[in-house]
């Protein structure tokens, strides 16, 4: 018994293949559904302005595509998109991180704290001097300088 056998792979235009075999005189053909893989949602993390000086704020803002789900790490996010205003007191980077059908992604920014510049004065009048510091150090520089 002499059979044939032929198998041909074929892309159909939709999401499924299709293939056919030729055993002998008989013809079969199948189309099975191809597996449709989601892509990982898209996010980004933006801090406007991402350098401030203490006790100013920034305002961090985040947006997804594909996403079900967000989570924040260092500030709190409701919703997949949206705002956050923080106000921190020393460089800190956030992060957040979201979820879809096709897994996870996150994104992150950092957000420099700059320290003001100590600002010296030095005033002389009738052989006396005045010193003004204003800085936010201005206590200990002014210890230092009287030696105490």
């Amino acid at each position: 018994m002499n059979q044939v056998l032929s198998r041909e792979f074929l892309y159909a235009v939709g999401k499924s293949i299709s293939f056919a075999i030729l055993i002998g005189a008989a013809f079969f053909a199948f189309a099975l559904p191809q597996a449709v893989h989601a892509a990982a949602p898209a996010v980004t993390l933006s801090a406007s302005p991402t350098s401030i000086r203490a006790g100013q704020s920034s305002t961090l803002t985040w947006v997804s595509t594909g996403a079900t789900s967000c989570k924040a790490l260092g500030f709190t996010a409701s919703g997949k998109s949206g705002s956050a205003t923080i106000a921190p007191l020393t460089t800190t980077t956030y992060y957040i991180v979201c979820k879809g059908p096709g897994g996870s992604n996150s994104a992150q920014v950092t957000v420099t704290v700059v320290k003001p510049p100590v600002t010296l004065t030095l005033q002389t009048q009738n052989n006396l001097a005045a010193v003004g510091i204003v800085g936010p150090q201005t206590r200990d520089l002014l210890l230092r300088l009287l030696g105490l």
